[in-house]
């Protein structure tokens, strides 16, 4: 039953807990409820605050280049699907941060990220922002531990002893080293070489080109559509080896068209090269085609060739995070511990409800729970408030002493 000062029957919100003290501590609380419920003075004035009264939890992120440097941008936020499209802008330094939100469990968040000039950013952070901890008064002493002599499940079990016929095999330590796709080449070692993660790239071919000959010393890029230069003329331009253009201007194995080299990149998905080998020189293994330089570029293979087109294809970050705890009953809760068995014989929560409703209409309430085997102390803590907003509270001892507790 819960009853006013005036020992009157109230209307109340309760949370019972039931806790089996031959496997559980009960802790007293560092201020009772009627102080926690006590007004708190601000020690600045309101309008001086700096934090806004939390409504949720907050996400906050970031865009990055690929050289992990801040970036400003704007981005799209997908949440849980297309149910929820939210546009964000950021600061100068590439932060942003979605408004507060209270999703429970798990959910999902996928951004697609821009720049300033409308290119895409995959290089994204999103985080929960963080709150400090209320932590504990350094006067709190916790309860000394009580050994309760329970034997430990004979489900644990120790390194058992090798049987007859088995041996113990010593530390292997396998290593491996990644070959390059591609072996060498007829024209043998390049003027230079590029690898396309030392170099940003945006998707397209006409930043590719301005990308690499930023690069490499005596490669011009000009014009529109833009023509590459090498020697005073276009360059030879080889796919995993195979030459694909023809400086004269026609392709290689009289298939015509006049591809340029522009022609032949531009047909690339630039996210799935893995190198560039430029070699400036004249190349005679080539004939007339070889007069002006080679372009040689290498293909990724296998997982990166496949990370690589789904990144082409898909731009956008995809975030799983935890939200609000959803609430789950106890018995639920309970239920999962039948995964561990050696857990069986522990059960020191007999009993919690967080949702017990008393109305000064029914004069008590009734609660069943099931005991452990062995028979032993047992406390009930009583938390809530009344629908005048005053605190309720009450912890009781059963079957034991009264040295354990109130």
């Amino acid at each position: 039953m819960a009853f006013n000062p005036g020992g009157n029957p109230v209307n109340a919100n309760l949370s019972v807990t039931v806790l089996d003290l031959n496997q559980a501590v009960a802790i007293s609380d560092a201020k009772t409820m009627e102080e926690s419920f006590q007004p708190k003075l601000a020690k600045t004035p309101i309008e001086d605050f700096p934090i806004l009264p939390e409504t949720g939890f907050s996400l906050r992120g970031q865009l990055l280049n690929t050289s992990g440097q801040a970036i400003p941008g704007s981005l799209k936020a997908f949440i849980n699907g297309y149910n929820d499209v939210r546009s964000i802008g950021t600061d100068k330094s590439g932060n942003f941060e979605l408004p507060p939100s209270n999703f429970e469990g798990d959910f999902e968040i996928a951004l697609q990220a821009t720049d300033k000039d409308a290119r895409p950013v995959r290089n994204v952070s999103l985080n929960i922002k963080n709150y400090p901890l209320q932590s504990l008064p350094q006067s709190f002493k916790f309860p000394t531990v009580v050994p309760r002599g329970i034997k430990p499940s004979p489900d644990i079990q120790p390194l058992r002893d090798l049987e007859v016929g088995e041996i113990l095999m010593e530390e292997a330590i396998i290593e491996d080293k990644r070959e390059l796709s591609v072996g060498p080449m007829i024209y043998g070692r390049p003027d230079r070489v590029v690898k396309t993660e030392d170099i940003f790239l945006n998707g397209t071919p006409i930043q590719f080109l301005y990308a690499l000959a930023a690069q490499v010393p005596g490669m011009t890029v000009y014009g529109a559509p833009p023509a590459i230069r090498f020697r005073g003329g276009e360059p030879l331009v080889l796919i995993n080896g195979a030459p694909i253009n023809s400086a004269g201007g026609g392709t290689f194995g009289g298939t015509g068209g006049g591809q340029t080299a522009f022609d032949v990149i531009s047909s690339l998905d630039v996210f799935s090269i893995e190198r560039v080998e430029i070699i400036r020189r004249l190349v005679p293994q080539y004939g007339d085609q070889g007069r002006n330089g080679i372009i040689s570029i290498i293909l990724k293979s296998g997982l990166d060739r496949t990370k690589a087109m789904e990144a082409n294809m898909n731009n956008y970050t995809i975030f799983n995070l935890d939200g609000f705890p959803a609430y789950q009953a106890f018995e639920e809760l309970e239920k999962s511990r039948a995964g561990f068995p050696f857990l069986t014989e522990f059960k020191p929560t007999l009993y919690w409800n967080p949702y017990l409703i008393a109305t000064e209409s029914r004069m008590s309430q009734q609660i069943e729970f099931q005991l452990n085997e062995k028979s032993g102390p047992i406390w009930v803590e009583i938390r809530g408030i009344t629908d005048l907003g005053e605190p309720i509270y009450g912890s009781f001892l059963i079957n034991g002493s009264s040295s354990l507790g109130k």
